[in-house]
């Protein structure tokens, strides 16, 4: 079993950089949604508006492809000194 572990700041890079919304004036955060009751990528507009939610699970073959490994499932864990994070498993 492989595992890779992100810290909330780098996995929000992440999802920018899958979602390439680095380009536009719309950013992601990987937050709780109140909505959907799940983990989810929030996307926001330049001001903060709301622009879309969608659960992080609906994004494991889109992470697969980034990290080029088959990521089955995930599970937010905390490893020692580093935190509370995101463990993508494959």
């Amino acid at each position: 079993m492989k595992m890779a572990f992100f810290r909330p700041n780098k996995l929000n890079e992440m999802m920018n950089e899958i979602f390439q919304t680095k380009n536009t004036s719309n950013y992601c955060e990987v937050e709780y949604s109140e909505k959907l009751e799940t983990d989810a990528i929030l996307t926001y507009s330049e001001d903060g508006r709301l622009v879309s939610e969608q659960p992080l699970t609906d994004a494991l073959s889109a992470i697969s492809n980034a990290l080029n490994i088959p990521v089955t499932k995930y599970d937010v864990i905390e490893v020692g000194d580093f935190g509370d994070g995101f463990a993508f498993f494959a």
